[in-house]
């Protein structure tokens, strides 16, 4: 992705040298399981944030983007409403960057609060961890309401899908929403 400065268009690595942020490249594969894909936060920051990443060569090694949320599609609906998202909110009509990042995006539609949902989830990461190489390296963003952090994460690891060093994979959670009520 190029910027643009008074002296014309500047690289992610030039952009990032100029904001004092070292690029760093993923060089292993990897999922980004997102719950709560559907929402406004997703498509307005994450998706966008996504494409930029994509775009400017920061996922080397290859990943993939597991939205999960209550609403009922399929991945090629998922994917549409994606492209509109960054279309929107990039001002980029995407073409063959946003099909690169696109082959690597799904759609699982479970409850966040129903372990069986979770099971199914597994299946599903399994299936694209066979595709990708992944060994099960997980990045887990939760783009949902602070009130369903607590169970997202209690569900997870009922299910299993906090391996315990297996392969030597790696998970991270990383919740998006503010936690309490006041600054106290």
């Amino acid at each position: 992705m190029a910027a643009t400065s008074t002296e014309g268009p500047v690289s992610v690595e030039q952009a990032s040298a100029l904001a004092g942020v070292l690029p760093v490249r993923v060089t292993e594969p990897f999922t980004a399981v997102v719950f709560g894909a559907t929402g406004d936060l997703t498509a307005r920051k994450l998706v966008p944030a996504l494409f930029r990443l994509s775009r400017g060569g920061f996922f080397a090694a290859p990943f993939a983007v597991v939205g999960v949320g209550r609403r009922d599609k399929d991945d090629g609906r998922f994917r549409a409403e994606l492209r509109e998202a960054v279309r929107t909110h990039t001002g980029v009509e995407g073409g063959a960057d946003w099909d690169r990042l696109a082959g690597s995006v799904f759609y699982h539609r479970a409850d966040f609060t129903v372990a069986e949902d979770y099971a199914s989830l597994a299946r599903r990461l399994g299936e694209i961890d066979g595709r990708t190489g992944n060994p099960g390296n997980r990045l887990y963003y939760l783009a949902t309401d602070p009130d369903y952090v607590p169970a997202v994460v209690e569900r997870l690891a009922e299910a299993g899908l906090f391996p315990s060093g297996a392969a030597g994979a790696w998970t991270r959670v990383v919740a998006e929403k503010p936690f309490g009520h006041d600054l106290a």
